[in-house]
C-alpha cells in the first residue's frame, strides 16, 4: 500500500453490514493505494462484538472526536436517514463512496458521485447519471443512461432501471424490480420485489406487481 491506512467505521450490526465489512476487505485487497482500517461496528444492540469486531454505541463512537470515514450499513431509507441527519453534523466525519471492485461504471467522465454511496458486486453503470448522496446499489443492478438518483435510496439487488429514470429521495426499491424509461419514483416510495413499473410512482405511495399497481 502507498498510503497509511484509514480507519473506518461501519454503522450497523446486522446482515447487510456484514456484506458492507466484505465490501470493505474485497476494496483492500483490490486497491494498491488506499487500506481501510476497519475499527468496529457501531450500533445501540446489546451486541459487544460481530463478526470479530468490536460493537460499540453511537454515545462511545461520538465520544472519540478525531477524524475518521463512517459507511451507513443500514437498509432502511427513513432509519439512514435519521443517521445520517445525526451524523453529519460532526465535521471531523467523512463519508467515502464505497465501490466494489466488481463493479464496472461504464463512462466515469460522465458519472457524477456524492458522497457515501455504496455499489455493490456485479453492479453496472452506464453514461450520463447522477447519483446523489448516501445511496445503496445493491448486488447486480443495472442503471442505465441518464438515470437522475437523489438521497438515501436503497436499491436492492438485481434490480433494472432503464435510462431516463428519475428516483427523489428515501425510495426503497425491492430486489428483481424493474423500471422502464423515462419514469419517476418520487421520494419516499416503495416498489416490490419482481414489480415492473410502468408508469411513474406518486410519493409516499407502494407499488407492487407486474404491472406495478400502487397498493398503499
Amino acid at each position: 500500500m502507498i498510503n497509511s491506512d484509514q480507519d473506518i467505521y461501519i454503522i450497523g450490526a446486522n446482515g447487510f453490514a456484514s456484506e458492507v465489512l466484505c465490501l470493505l476487505r474485497n476494496i483492500n485487497n483490490a486497491s494498491k493505494i488506499t487500506s481501510w482500517k476497519i475499527k468496529a461496528f457501531v450500533d445501540n444492540s446489546e451486541k459487544k462484538t460481530f463478526y470479530n469486531l468490536p460493537v460499540i454505541t453511537d454515545k462511545q463512537f461520538l465520544q472519540l472526536d478525531k477524524p475518521c470515514s463512517v459507511v451507513i450499513a443500514i437498509g432502511d431509507p427513513i432509519l439512514r436517514t435519521k443517521i445520517i441527519n445525526q451524523y453529519t453534523k460532526h465535521t471531523q466525519i467523512t463519508y467515502p463512496n464505497l465501490i466494489h471492485p466488481q463493479a464496472l461504471i461504464q463512462d466515469e467522465s460522465t458519472v457524477r458521485l456524492g458522497r457515501g454511496n455504496i455499489i455493490c458486486a456485479g453492479s453496472i453503470l452506464t453514461t450520463n447519471i447522477q447519483i446523489g448522496d448516501f445511496n445503496v446499489i445493491n448486488l447486480s443492478c443495472t442503471i442505465g443512461h441518464d438515470v437522475v438518483m437523489g438521497n438515501n435510496n436503497v436499491i436492492n439487488p438485481s434490480v433494472n432501471i432503464s435510462g431516463g429514470v428519475h428516483i427523489k429521495g428515501q425510495c426503497l426499491v425491492g430486489t428483481g424490480a424493474q423500471i422502464l424509461q423515462g419514469l419517476k419514483i418520487e421520494g419516499s416510495s416503495s416498489v416490490g420485489a419482481g414489480a415492473v413499473v410502468v408508469k411513474s410512482v406518486e410519493e409516499n405511495s407502494t407499488v407492487v406487481g407486474i404491472p406495478a399497481r400502487k397498493i398503499k
